[in-house]
């Protein structure tokens, strides 16, 4: 069974609780209960490197950022190397896809983003979890905190019974060990459970 403390050695812990902490703090002060509002001002402290959005076609932007480079056909696949070689997590995600020249200020992450949350929906969420596979749930932790923090989807379409175990105290499956421990790689776990009204991956509308 995977350490569910902490999967991911390339982001200092220390510095993201130390963000989810002072942003819980300032929650509890300022009276902050607007999810849309508290996901701002987390993704302002969390996100490093190059902005995630340019604001008009004659804005240069610059900043570090995690390239990546991925295949349409073959989304899952050749994203899974992809994302676990980053070192930094908090960097911005640049993608390109294969054969595909356009430059990402923000749409072509958006696009990624779309189409690898549908590919995990139905690889190893629509038919249960995939137990035998729960390595693979390390990625996909990564995956929906970047999505989450980077502007892309939320993912909402996991079922009451995943998102029980996921947020309760003491995870039995070892993929949601997998997936908390990675989803907590940039905090998102650690901020859905100190604030109340931030329950960003929770919906009672599963897709």
């Amino acid at each position: 069974m995977p350490n569910p403390v902490n999967a991911s050695s390339f982001v200092p812990q220390e510095a993201v609780s130390s963000i989810v902490n002072n942003i819980s703090e300032l929650c509890q002060k300022e009276n902050l209960s607007n999810p849309v509002e508290i996901l701002r001002i987390f993704q302002s402290k969390i996100v490093t490197g190059r902005p995630l959005e340019r604001k008009n076609e004659a804005e240069i932007i610059e900043g570090s950022t995690n390239f990546i480079l991925i295949d349409r056909k073959n989304p899952w696949e050749t994203t899974k190397p992809e994302i676990s070689a980053i070192e930094d997590l908090r960097d911005t995600l640049e993608v390109q896809f294969y054969d595909e020249t356009a430059l990402d200020f923000g749409g072509p992450r958006k696009e990624f983003f779309r189409i690898i949350l549908r590919e995990i929906k139905d690889i190893y969420f629509d038919k249960g979890l995939r137990h035998l596979l729960w390595e693979d749930y390390e990625v996909v932790g990564k995956i929906f905190a970047l999505s989450v923090l980077q502007n892309g989807s939320i993912p909402t379409f996991m079922s009451q019974d995943v998102q029980s175990e996921l947020f309760g105290e003491n995870p039995v499956s070892p993929c949601i060990a997998s997936l908390r421990s990675d989803l907590d790689a940039l905090g998102v776990y650690q901020l859905c459970k100190k604030s109340s009204s931030f329950p960003i991956l929770v919906s009672t509308n599963n897709q």
